[in-house]
């Protein structure tokens, strides 16, 4: 039996799960009124709602988006890609070979550099012991553990403070990126 849908296109629907998730989460952030985020709680929760899963999301948004780029620009239809979690450099050296693309990763430099050293670094199989990541707890060199709920230094550093207008710069791009998919794959 033949695939009726092409790997890319799989990967192409759960990125625009994985992403509307994440903004759905951000909107929320942004809506919690004049509270800090750290006080933004849900109603059916008692634990103050931090945002640590919106971060999460968008490493696998933009994972999955590299893997859908993998599998276009290799002409992968019936396999999966690699299991492997470092995606980002593919897609950054995909979209440098692109003419047509070329020109929005070197318009969107800080995006992807948010990609790869905030996000990519912190993916759970990128970690090493003792580090912070988006998605699991860790115990720190001195025996403390931390979570991303609490401990992400993320959050303080683009969520806080009337939500840092980078983050939606990086959402606004992604966005683009992954709307003009088909544009610029179907030219590599």
């Amino acid at each position: 039996m033949k695939n009726k849908m092409p790997v890319h296109k799989a990967f192409l629907l759960q990125v625009c799960e994985d992403y509307q998730a994440s903004a759905i989460i951000l909107a929320h952030l942004q809506n919690s009124g004049e509270k800090t985020y750290k006080e933004s709680r849900p109603l059916f929760l008692s634990t103050p709602f931090c945002g640590a899963p919106f971060f999460m999301l968008l490493q696998m948004s933009v994972e999955k988006l590299s893997k859908a780029a993998y599998c276009k620009a290799r002409g992968i239809a019936g396999k999966l890609p690699p299991k492997e979690h470092d995606f980002v450099l593919f897609l950054e050296a995909v979209l440098a070979r692109n003419p047509n693309f070329q020109a929005f990763r070197d318009r969107h430099a800080s995006t992807f550099r948010f990609l790869r050293e905030e996000l990519n670094t912190r993916q759970p199989s990128n970690v090493r012991n003792h580090m912070e990541n988006l998605e699991y707890p860790w115990i720190d060199n001195h025996g403390h553990v931390h979570c991303p709920a609490r401990h992400l230094s993320l959050i303080r550093k683009y969520l806080n403070n009337a939500l840092n207008r980078n983050i939606m710069i990086y959402m606004r791009d992604i966005r683009e990126l992954l709307e003009s998919f088909e544009k610029i794959f179907n030219r590599v």
